[in-house]
């Protein structure tokens, strides 16, 4: 028996996909190919799909141009033929559907290779499945035993526009105190409060509002279509803290003009800025101190306070002075009595 060795390979192509396929009754796994068996000869196909897959599919849309090559091993030509929706069960030749029947002759290069242009353009196709036949002789899908073919399914959708529908846009208002407070919305800054932003697509949107010596806040709210979405949002100020220490201990201490409570004292939550510390204790002068708290700190404060000196009353006034007439007095007349002597 002469051995003969030929083969079929074919793909579809369509812009960057390709596609291979090949269709046989009988076949079993032979280092990587496909060895076909039939009476008085081997034919070796390679293959680029899994075993149990009979064919490759392209899906594209009507009117495409589909590019179909592959190679042809002992053969000067290959033959197409399409089946499908509203086809003859024979077939019908790619360029020409219409008349039905028949089939396309694509010349095998030197190489083996051979390409082909199916344009869909003015052809009258249904959409669905087609499948595409490559034989390596003139003969109709019933005369296909003992000859080598392949097949692919080319799947045609009808072409269709997809216009999105019309986006309203809302609108966000936004207050916050204190006012002139900044605002940045997704990352940039649109300005300062109060303010209103409108044209907004609609959807959650990423807000900051911040002011000096104060907290910064961040929300999500979502502006809706056609409305006019309201945030209001209320900063909360910086803090920092004071550790009050007075000499003698026990004074009184006030800030900004409010009782703060008796030293040594310490004391959070104070807003950022400056600020005027009143130490009082009796018997000693109320001392008084400016001080400037910033963010996140405590400030240490020593206060020194001074004893008074009280006024002398009318009494010991009085008594005062009549000690001294006395002694003015004794003075005279120690004075006499010399002189009589």
């Amino acid at each position: 028996m002469r051995d003969r060795e030929t083969g079929v390979f074919f793909s579809g192509v369509l812009g960057d996909r390709s596609e291979t396929a090949v269709r046989r009754g009988r076949y079993r796994r032979l280092s990587g190919f496909f060895s076909i068996v039939r009476a008085g000869c081997c034919i070796l196909l390679a293959l680029c799909i899994l075993p149990g897959i009979s064919s490759a599919a392209i899906h594209t849309t009507l009117g495409s141009d589909v590019h179909l090559s592959g190679i042809s091993y002992g053969s000067s030509n290959v033959y197409l033929f399409v089946t499908g929706p509203n086809l003859p069960m024979e077939g019908a030749a790619p360029n020409n559907i219409a008349a039905g029947g028949g089939m396309t002759r694509v010349g095998v290069d030197v190489d083996g290779s051979w390409s082909y242009d199916w344009d869909t353009h003015a052809i009258p196709l249904d959409a669905g499945s087609y499948t595409v036949w490559v034989v390596d002789a003139p003969v109709g899908r019933a005369e296909l035993a003992g000859h080598d073919y392949a097949t692919i399914t080319v799947t045609f959708s009808r072409p269709y526009v997809s216009v999105p529908a019309a986006v309203v846009p809302g609108s966000l208002e936004i207050h916050a105190i204190p006012e002139n407070s900044s605002v940045v919305v997704g990352g940039q800054y649109r300005g300062m409060t109060p303010l209103t932003l409108r044209d907004l697509s609609p959807g959650p949107y990423i807000v900051t509002i911040s002011h000096f010596s104060y907290k910064p806040s961040t929300r999500s709210v979502t502006v809706e279509a056609g409305s006019t979405t309201v945030m209001n949002v209320t900063l909360a100020p910086q803090t920092g803290g004071l550790r009050i220490v007075t000499s003698p201990n026990a004074a009184r201490i006030q800030i900004d003009g409010r009782d703060a409570g008796i030293s040594p004292l310490t004391l959070q939550d104070i807003a950022v800025g400056n600020h005027t510390v009143v130490a009082h204790q009796e018997g000693y002068r109320t001392t008084e101190q400016e001080v400037s708290v910033p963010a996140g700190q405590t400030v240490n404060i020593s206060l020194t306070l001074l004893p008074s000196t009280p006024a002398p009353s009318a009494t010991q006034a009085g008594n005062a002075g009549t000690t001294v007439l006395l002694a003015i007095m004794a003075g005279i007349a120690g004075c006499a009595i010399l002189r009589r002597k």
